[in-house]
């Protein structure tokens, strides 16, 4: 698992992978910082979210999403795929909160890369 900032319009937005191919994205941040240092801070505060933070909720087009919030409410990150129905974001987040519960997004940000 890494985490890879990229250049997104404007601003640059991390993502959590599970490997190499586009559908290996598992999160990505909630929105863009504007610089990379700012990113990685992003980042890092994805690995220190408690994991019972994440919901699934319905998007305007009917698809679903899981999103982490800080405890101030401020979005942090959110499934990097819309899914069909609330079963499948379910599984999508129950697979989050696990990488988050046994600290794999902390470990992985020492393995940081800059697109």
């Amino acid at each position: 698992m890494d985490v890879r900032v990229v250049r997104e319009g404007a601003g640059y937005r991390w993502l959590l992978l599970a490997g190499e191919r586009p559908e290996a994205v598992l999160a990505r941040a909630a929105g863009t910082a504007p610089d990379a240092v700012s990113c990685r801070a992003a980042a890092e505060l994805l690995a220190e979210a408690p994991s019972e933070a994440i919901v699934c909720v319905q998007e305007r087009d009917g698809g679903w999403r899981w999103r982490l919030a800080a405890a101030d409410g401020t979005p942090l990150a959110e499934s990097a795929t819309r899914h069909a129905d609330a079963p499948t974001c379910r599984a999508s987040a129950l697979l989050m909160q696990g990488l988050l519960a046994r600290g794999e997004v902390h470990a992985c940000l020492d393995r940081y890369i800059t697109v």
